[in-house]
């Protein structure tokens, strides 16, 4: 119901403030209110009393379900606020909501909101501010006026809603009848689905009579699909109503797809399927040619609900033989008939297929930072009819391609190649192969040296080749330095064969002197 609110917003402000001196009270009695005024100690300069800074206002939302009373003082230290209504203290509810916030130094705003608020709440209204220095008042009138009733009525039942159906059931038509004024507004769902007018549905609101209303809903050639809950939701601006209606709609089984067969070749398996419509699990039958399937240790049947409405039946057949080759046809009844399926062919039997093995497994590699990797295993036979998949993990995770790492696989030889292999390359490399009749894996660790490893290897490289060449350089200059020694080791011996020579020479001269001396003297 809409509200019509008459706002006084003229205030009584009662004022309590400090001055110095002694403590004592004084009452001052002004045109608008009570003013208080409290005297104190000169100690309490530091703070003030409450004043409110501004008037007090009462301010609605455009709908009218919701008032705010908001009010703005000045205090030092921050006061206690209370609201009143008339003697009343006003408390914090679901329907009341009290705050103060501060807009800027020593000057706070308070407000109280009242939700959805209605005639007894209005009155005269009090928001009182305290302190240590002094307190403060500011009235505010609220007066809330109902706007005078509406005339009509909301809607009630003429005739209770009903479901029937005609036409052998092709038509179902859904209805009721209704008082009301003004006329109400019509929404039909269903399973919580707005209804919208189709070929199929037709919805209608006729007046027989004042303010009494026929309300109908058509519903053409009816399925499965359309069972469930109906809601007609009837409302004016005076109330509101609603008529839930269920409909069941039992049918004959619908097979819509030709049934499918399934393979299972590890189990050596083969499962005849079809799926059936029905409101409720049909009595089914398979049949080979035109005899009827037994269920027996190798025959089972399976009749399994997909979704409401929708049944999967299966027929399985565990080690299956030639003698199962042959034309299926499934053939499923409930109590309003009986459905059959297109025939489906088994043709083929499951293959025997041999579990992979891996002849030549991955090797472990160390290799230096930004080198290729390359890992390869071998199957020991080959793989010709691509039933067999290949998966490779590092440390358990799956690898996939990226612009690094190329997977192939050519129906023997499984390989994996890494380009500019870096350290977060490293770990433990698994590849997997498997088949319907299983697997094999084989496991190799890849360690990527550390640029600082191969630096420090480089490193100690060029020392002991600078170690080899300064030896070598030493070597040849003690060569050098033996050669020197011979040299100077045969020029002493030259010298002293020339000496030797020349005392030699002088020798042979003196010898002569004495000969010829010798013969003078004869």
């Amino acid at each position: 119901m809409s509200r019509l609110f008459r706002f006084d917003n003229s205030s009584n402000y009662h004022h309590k403030m400090s001055l110095n001196r002694t403590n004592c009270q004084y009452l001052f009695q002004l045109d608008d209110g009570l003013i208080e005024i409290y005297l104190q100690d000169a100690e309490d300069a530091a703070g003030f009393a409450p004043t409110f800074i501004e008037k007090p206002r009462i301010i609605p939302n455009e709908s009218g379900t919701l008032i705010t009373m908001k009010c703005k003082c000045k205090a030092k230290p921050k006061p206690e606020v209370t609201w009143f209504r008339g003697t009343n203290v006003v408390k914090e509810t679901a329907k009341i909501t009290i705050s103060e916030k501060s807009v800027e130094e020593d000057v706070y705003e308070l407000t109280m909101e009242i939700k959805e608020p209605s005639g007894p709440d209005g009155g005269t209204y009090r928001c009182h501010v305290e302190n240590e220095f002094g307190q403060s008042n500011a009235n505010l009138n609220l007066n809330i006026e109902a706007e005078p009733e509406q005339e009509g009525d909301g809607p009630t039942f003429v005739e209770k809603p009903r479901i029937q159906s005609s036409d052998g059931g092709k038509v179902v038509i859904m209805d009721c009848k209704v008082s009301a004024k003004p006329k109400p507004n019509i929404v039909w769902t269903h399973a919580g689905k707005i209804i919208k007018e189709s070929s199929k549905i037709t919805m209608t609101v006729v007046e027989e009579k004042e303010s009494i209303y026929y309300i109908k809903l058509i519903l053409n050639d009816p399925g499965a699909d359309d069972s469930g809950l109906y809601k007609c939701n009837i409302k004016n601006n005076l109330g509101e109503l609603n008529a839930n209606l269920t409909l069941n709609v039992e049918i004959i089984p619908v097979i819509k797809e030709k049934p499918k067969v399934v393979k299972i070749i590890k189990k050596k398996t083969v499962i005849v399927e079809c799926t059936v419509l029905s409101k409720f699990a049909p009595d089914c039958t398979w049949f080979k040619e035109a005899k009827a399937v037994q269920v027996d240790d190798r025959h089972k049947l399976h009749v399994e609900k997909i979704k409401e409405g929708e049944f999967a039946v299966k027929l399985e057949i565990e080690q299956v033989s030639t003698a199962d080759k042959g034309k299926y046809k499934l053939v499923a009844r409930n109590e309003k008939g009986e459905a059959t399926s297109q025939v489906v062919e088994v043709a083929e039997l499951p293959e025997e297929v041999e579990k992979p093995k891996i002849g030549s497994g991955l090797r472990s590699i160390t290799v230096e930072h930004g080198e290729t990797v390359e890992f390869s295993a071998c199957l020991t036979k080959q793989d010709k009819k691509n039933k067999c998949t290949v998966e490779w993990y590092r440390d358990s995770k799956i690898i996939t391609t990226t612009k690094n790492i190329s997977i192939s696989f050519n129906g023997i030889e499984m390989k994996l190649v890494i380009t500019s292999s870096t350290e977060e390359f490293s770990g433990t490399y698994k590849v997997v192969v498997r088949n319907e009749a299983g697997q094999d894996e084989s496991s190799a660790s890849l360690t990527v040296k550390k640029r600082e490893e191969k630096k420090e290897e480089e490193e100690e490289e060029k020392k002991k080749k600078k170690i080899v060449k300064k030896k070598k350089e030493e070597e040849e200059t003690i060569e050098e330095v033996r050669k020197e020694e011979e040299k100077k080791e045969e020029k002493k011996k030259e010298e002293k064969k020339k000496v030797d020579e020349k005392i030699e020479e002088v020798k042979t001269i003196e010898e002569k002197k004495k000969e010829e001396k010798k013969k003078i003297e004869e």
